[in-house]
């Protein structure tokens, strides 16, 4: 099970926390002396979060700053940015700032295979990041089973699919409860024990489901910035049962495939659906 934070800013307000703790109990350790450490001066950091599919949606790009440690909820969109995408086929376009801080274009549209590179320029700085959208893993089935653990009843869900063979997979699934997301089940798969073979993904995250509820499984078939931003991200903040947090190495920002210090990702994936009415 994993800690999640839905705000990319909230994730790496924490992770730099973390470090300040790691080094004030390790520093005070070797050390009598007072050690002041002010924790509210950062240099704040554009955070760039972008995504194009091969679905009906627009290519859109979220860019906001990083802030203090002791400000929570201000997260200060940056407008006004020059924002580009373009596609290896010789497609580009200029996104619009449909919102504070959200550009978007449906001028590029999405396509399996191709390679897409984003550029942005915000506040004389030039940012950029490529992606290549992977062929799409289709789902073959999803169910739902209700079992008893401890006393408790709980639902199991599994997803069946089929891998390529012979080819690097890398996944990520998104559960819907009645067309409303789960943002606290954020599930990574590598293909590595699978590859070529039908398979049956069973989420290790039992969701609350009951009879007479709408399931739908998302699988999103991505690339391997997008799986080691992701994964790395779950690596630095992970939780076990009652909150108490563990770290699973040294904690610090995810890894990213945006150039000059950018945080965030620009991700180009594939997304499939399959939908299902709890039984008994």
């Amino acid at each position: 099970m994993f800690f999640y934070f839905k705000n990319t800013n909230v994730r790496l307000v924490v992770l730099n926390i973390l470090w300040e703790v790691i080094f004030i109990i390790l520093f005070s350790s070797c050390s009598e002396d007072v050690i002041t450490v002010d924790l509210k001066k950062v240099a704040p950091r554009i955070v760039i979060d972008g995504t194009i599919t091969d679905q009906e949606e627009p290519c859109t790009v979220k860019i906001t700053k990083t802030v203090d440690y002791f400000k929570p909820g201000e997260y200060p969109a940056v407008s006004g940015a020059v924002v580009t995408v373009s596609d290896d086929a010789g497609n580009f376009d200029t996104l619009e700032e449909t919102d504070q801080g959200v550009y978007q274009t449906t001028k590029v549209k999405g396509a399996e295979g191709r390679t897409y590179t984003l550029k942005v320029i915000a506040e004389d700085q030039e940012y950029i990041a490529i992606s290549t959208m992977p062929q799409a893993a289709e789902i073959d089935s999803v169910k739902c089973e209700f079992e008893t653990h401890y006393g408790e009843k709980e639902s199991v869900i599994y997803c069946y699919f089929r891998d390529r063979i012979g080819i690097e997979d890398l996944y990520r699934f998104r559960i819907y409860k009645n067309g409303i997301i789960d943002n606290s089940s954020y599930q990574l798969y590598n293909d590595r024990l699978s590859d070529g073979k039908a398979f049956e993904y069973e989420f290790f995250e039992y969701t609350d489901f009951t009879v007479g509820d709408t399931l739908t499984v998302e699988l999103r078939t991505i690339d391997r910035a997008t799986y080691d931003y992701f994964l790395t991200m779950f690596d630095a903040l992970a939780t076990y049962e009652e909150g108490n947090y563990i770290f699973t190495s040294v904690p610090g920002n995810p890894v990213s495939n945006i150039n000059n210090g950018a945080l965030g990702c620009f991700s180009a994936y594939t997304r499939r659906f399959k939908t299902i009415v709890l039984q008994e």
